[in-house]
């Protein structure tokens, strides 16, 4: 059994009721009782699953304020709210630590932001930040996509009971695609950002319940001036834009020989850990080198964000340096990331032919450092990867075909299609370098 701390009982229970009350909507969306199955689940979220939750979470403030005393302040599940317009506006974060400034502010891509809402509705929407999960850990061993598509092929259900029991919840899409069970969806998505080269550097995620969410960012700070005694204090404006995120659809086929699929004892591990990867590549791929079009705006071609040009040979000067022009705009690095030829020249850099390691500034040390395959080796990037964000529907969908020239081939092709979107929230938290050469 896993034991859960405050904050994950609290979390878990959230999920629990997001589960019981998409089991209910679905059946009014599509006019009708709920179903046996259906009825039976809520029962057992709201009878049987939350009261220990509720009841642990009692009885973890009551021991916490015990021995906290009077400066006891509790977890509060829904904290604080700005809202801007009808738009979703999350609080930055301030630093408190003057004696340890520059490392509270490294570690804010691991902080989590102030919460934010859905005017619209009033219900809170999830900001997640690297270590979080949508999937919350039971003593159950997880969902397997492996095992669900596997069975879902043959029609043989034996090794993949809560596979089917959690199938039985969900229904097939009218495209003919299947659609993954929400516990199964949530589990695949965790792992790809585990993976996510952008997750790791901290980069929030977003779950979206509808097509689309609009949050709202600032594009311009107040100023702040010096006024004397009985003089008028100038006006200052804090302007506000907004930002879009539209689920677009990302997908991918992937071939297997039918031998392979029919034989093979590891197939639906294999299966899985390639929907996986495929999954967090083309997520990276897309948010750092996207073109726009059918494709996202990745950091390298977005216009808004401050590059450094022609920087040839790169040292770690140049880092320091892109950190330095970040923070002049009242930003902070969290990290780096480039090709992994171009982090190794960084770090194999001496004094002299038979010099040292010089290794990074004090400034640019602490920083989450990450190579990548999709950045070419003429640039690198630097930032507050938690000033980007992903918003993404939770519900996957996968598809099976074995017609046309895969029949030929006697083959199967597997079909996995997400819906997510990108955007940078804060474009002065970023400096790029271009023109390196190694």
């Amino acid at each position: 059994m896993v034991t859960l701390n405050l904050k994950g009982m609290y979390e878990e229970r959230e999920l629990l009721l997001d589960e019981a009350k998409h089991i209910n909507a679905k059946a009014q969306r599509e006019g009708r009782e709920l179903t046996a199955s259906e009825a039976t689940r809520i029962d057992e979220i709201l009878d049987v699953e939350i009261p220990p939750l509720s009841k642990g979470i009692e009885r973890q403030n009551k021991l916490d304020h015990a021995i906290a005393g009077p400066n006891y302040q509790p977890f509060i599940s829904n904290s604080d709210v700005d809202d801007c317009d009808g738009l979703v506006l999350a609080r930055r974060p301030i630093d408190t630590d003057d004696d340890d400034r520059s490392t509270s502010r490294v570690q804010s891509a691991t902080a989590k932001p102030t919460q934010w809402m859905n005017k619209e509705t009033g219900k809170p929407i999830r900001v997640m930040v690297r270590g979080d999960k949508l999937h919350k850990p039971t003593d159950r061993e997880p969902l397997s996509l492996g095992r669900f598509m596997a069975a879902k092929i043959s029609g043989n259900w034996k090794y993949a009971q809560r596979e089917m029991q959690a199938a039985q919840k969900e229904g097939d899409n009218s495209l003919g695609g299947v659609l993954v069970p929400s516990e199964l969806s949530r589990i695949l998505i965790d792992k790809a950002r585990e993976r996510s080269v952008m997750s790791r550097l901290g980069m929030l995620a977003i779950p979206m319940e509808n097509e689309t969410l609009r949050i709202a960012r600032i594009s311009s700070d107040p100023t702040i001036s010096m006024v004397g005694e009985n003089e008028t204090i100038p006006e200052s404006e804090v302007k506000f834009d907004s930002v879009l995120f539209t689920a677009r659809k990302s997908a991918c086929i992937v071939p297997t020989s039918r031998e392979v699929n029919d034989d093979a004892v590891n197939f639906a591990q294999i299966l899985e850990e390639t929907m996986i990867n495929a999954m967090a590549t083309d997520m990276d791929r897309q948010m750092l080198i996207g073109s726009l079009g059918t494709e996202m705006t990745g950091l390298v071609e977005n216009a808004n964000i401050n590059e450094t040009g022609s920087i040839g040979a790169i040292a770690n000067d140049d880092i320091h340096d892109a950190v330095i022009a970040v923070m002049g705009r009242n930003e902070m690095p969290t990290g780096y990331c480039a090709a992994a030829e171009i982090i190794g020249d960084l770090l194999k850099e001496k004094a002299s032919t038979a010099g040292s390691y010089l290794g990074p500034s004090p400034l640019v040390a602490p920083l989450q450092r990450e190579h990548t395959e999709h950045l070419t080796t003429a640039n690198a990037l630097i930032g507050d990867f938690s000033k980007c964000a992903m918003g993404i529907r939770t519900q996957v969908e996968v598809a099976t075909d074995e017609g046309g020239t895969y029949f030929q081939k006697y083959q199967r092709a597997f079909r996995i299609v997400v819906r997510w979107d990108f955007a940078v929230l804060r474009a002065d938290a970023f400096q790029r370098l271009a023109g390196i050469t190694t």
